[in-house]
């Protein structure tokens, strides 16, 4: 019997996976000589440098204007002035057309106007790790030439309590503090500082970005309007006090990592519209019993490993089931099948060959339900996705474990040491997958057999 063992942290660590940066308008293709590459590539520019320049002869100084500030490019086409460091964009239709991005804050300023210009170049975007971890940021003013904000931009800044949003962007705006989409539809961050504890979303806001809560150690409750219809990625990752929230009717996919180690929430409802649950989406949670729809198509890898579940029901129109997403717990550092857990499903499902699964180290108990009229709705959501009625997919573990540079408390359960329950005979030993995040940096992993 097959004994397999990825190493990793011996604790969950700070990541975030697969996500790219919101969308970037202002932006180009091509960048400096250095060739460095952007998140931003292939997006369209809507100013000139010209045009902002006219337009914001009352914003703030730009870093070394007036003077020679500009250090670099390094090896990585980076350019260091004044507070930060920034890469330099050129429109892929215009070489002409120029636009800075900001890599990395490296001041420690407790209240930030972000320059609309620096070295004479607009400042349209801020890249995935510009504010991250900024520890003293209060305050942070967004000037009107921005167009577009990494998914990690203002990650970890735990003190901030305010976004401010200058006149004319027409990209974001602020709302007593809290960054929104500048047509107020998307709630883009909310500012940990706040310390929210009970939160009610107002109607008619239609989404929640991607970490827009992620790490916040204050909030125990929140309650969304039904006109919520998409929840990114990390949304509330690792907010260890939630307790309670409510998931709209109209959402259909629970993105990657939404609620991962929210260690207090011990219940949810799958809103039954639900045909996705993303990899990691409920890992690491305090959920005792969850009950999947019967829309339910993909679980991802991971979903729901490390909760308190001690069985599940799996619906037939569940075809594609990832690895470990029921039944693996965190032992130390390894994720070890519980070979107490119950899976019911029905014959033939994917939930059987999950279940059944031994080259990938499952051997949980099957619990074989009998047919009944949910096969029809079962049939329908196959033939409406392509899927193929009881293939039983697994997909390959995600397999690694990055750390966002200098951050804490965003868990994932994935690259964790793995090994079956009850076995000591050893094997060989498969490489994980890497998964690619241009926004993290790779943990060190061994293999052993």
């Amino acid at each position: 019997m097959k004994n397999r063992k990825y190493h990793a942290a011996a604790a969950l660590l700070a990541a975030f996976l697969m996500f790219s940066a919101s969308a970037l308008p202002c932006a180009a293709a091509d960048t400096t000589a250095a060739e460095t590459t952007s998140a931003a590539e292939t997006t369209e520019t809507t100013a000139s440098a010209a045009e902002t320049e006219a337009a914001d002869d009352d914003a703030a100084p730009a870093a070394g204007e007036g003077e020679t500030a500009l250090e670099g490019p390094d090896e990585d086409g980076v350019f260091t002035s004044a507070n930060y460091r920034y890469t330099v964009l050129t429109n892929s239709d215009n070489a002409d057309e120029k636009v800075v991005q900001i890599e990395t804050y490296i001041g420690s300023d407790t209240d930030v106007v972000i320059p609309s210009e620096i070295d004479g170049l607009p400042v349209c975007l801020l890249g995935d790790r510009a504010f991250a971890s900024a520890h003293n940021l209060k305050t942070v003013t967004i000037p009107k030439t921005v167009t577009g904000l990494g998914t990690y931009a203002f990650a970890a800044c735990d003190v901030l309590t305010e976004f401010r949003v200058e006149t004319g962007n027409t990209f974001c705006e602020s709302r007593d503090g809290v960054l929104y989409s500048a047509d107020g539809l998307t709630l883009l961050r909310y500012p940990l500082g706040k310390s929210p504890v009970d939160l009610e979303i107002e109607e008619g806001v239609t989404g929640i970005d991607n970490v827009a809560f992620a790490n916040c150690p204050t909030l125990k409750s929140i309650k969304l309007p039904e006109s919520v219809e998409y929840i990114g990625a990390s949304a509330f990752a690792s907010c260890f006090k939630l307790e309670t929230i409510n998931l709209p009717h109209n959402l259909t996919t629970i993105e990657p990592f939404t609620f991962n180690s929210c260690t207090a929430l011990t219940s949810i409802i799958i809103p039954a519209n639900v045909r996705e649950i993303g990899s990691g989406a409920f890992a690491g949670t305090g959920l005792t019993g969850v009950t999947l729809p019967d829309s339910c198509i993909t679980i991802g890898e991971q979903a729901f490993a490390a909760t308190k579940l001690k069985e599940v029901t799996i619906p037939s129109s569940v075809s594609d089931i990832g690895y470990t997403a029921f039944g693996w717990n965190i032992v130390g550092d390894e994720l070890v099948m519980d070979p107490d857990f119950v899976i019911r499903g029905y014959a033939g499902s994917a939930a059987e060959t999950y279940a059944h699964d031994e080259e990938n180290g499952s051997g949980f108990t099957f619990v074989k339900l009998e047919v009944q009229a949910q096969a029809t709705s079962a049939t329908t959501a196959a033939e409406e996705t392509g899927s193929k009625k009881g293939a039983g997919r697994i997909i390959g573990i995600i397999g690694c474990c990055v750390a966002l540079a200098g951050m804490a408390g965003f868990a994932v359960i994935s690259g964790i040491s793995k090994k079956k329950s009850g076995s000591s005979d050893a094997a060989d030993a498969s490489e994980p997958d890497e998964a690619a995040s241009d926004a993290a940096s790779s943990d060190e992993k061994e293999q052993d057999e």
